[in-house]
């Protein structure tokens, strides 16, 4: 399956717009519709946040590996839920933190 299919089937399945994509990732709205299209090639930043977004690999998103649901645990997928709820920079920090944890 070809990225953008990918990206299209994950966005259907996940329920959110192309507007909510772009706010939630910092892509323009004016570039992210071209990905799905197939008109431009997701540069890695994008491709990156696209990744986090939908918790999934890069290797995932460019059709080079498969990967399902089932390789998330359902705690891990509420916690995941739970961190997404709060804004960007309250995520940012958290995450930090958890990083300074495990080093």
């Amino acid at each position: 399956m070809e990225t953008k299919d990918i990206l299209k089937q994950l966005r259907k399945k996940s329920g959110y717009t192309i507007a909510e994509i772009c706010e939630k990732t910092g892509i323009p709205v004016s570039v992210y519709p071209k990905y799905e299209n197939g008109i431009r090639n997701i540069g890695v930043p994008a491709l990156c946040k696209l990744a986090a977004l939908y918790h999934v690999t890069t290797d995932f998103l460019l059709g080079l590996e498969d990967q399902s649901d089932d390789t998330v645990e359902p705690g891990m997928r509420k916690l995941i839920s739970k961190l997404e709820s709060y804004p960007p920079d309250v995520q940012e920090q958290i995450l930090t933190f958890l990083k300074d944890l495990t080093e």
